[in-house]
């Protein structure tokens, strides 16, 4: 796999979850695929299960893929999701880690979080982005 087929699959994958193609996104998803959400304690074993949630999801969030870096089989995106409802406008931060095998999205461990004030005592050394 060419250093940069790692990124390009991983972002259609993003731009087809984010126009809720989920049968485009499945394709680009290895079979043995698994998904581990640290936070919650949960794992979505199998291209299958992952298919189950994706369209089952109640309010599938809007995506926007920020960045993605990495190289080889080893990649990290960051992504911003909304999830609308009563959470509508809460954007929460998400950092997707992504192992690749075989061409395809085999592995991710995703973290979420909502953004959060700066805390003052570090004002002298922190710049606002």
């Amino acid at each position: 796999m060419g250093e940069n087929a790692g990124r390009d699959t991983i972002e259609r994958f993003w731009t087809a979850l984010a126009r809720k193609d989920f049968d485009s996104a499945l394709s680009l998803v290895h079979d043995d695929f698994e998904e581990r959400y640290p936070q919650s304690g949960e794992m979505i074993r199998g291209k299958r299960n992952f298919e189950g949630l994706l369209k089952n999801f109640p309010g599938f969030p809007s995506i926007h893929h920020v960045q993605t870096r990495g190289a080889g089989g080893v990649w990290a995106s960051e992504l911003e999701f909304d999830y609308g409802g009563e959470m509508a406008g809460q954007t929460w931060q998400v950092c997707e880690v992504i192992e690749m095998r075989d061409g395809k999205l085999w592995r991710i461990q995703a973290f979420f979080g909502q953004p959060f004030e700066p805390a003052e005592w570090r004002a002298q050394w922190a710049e606002r982005a």
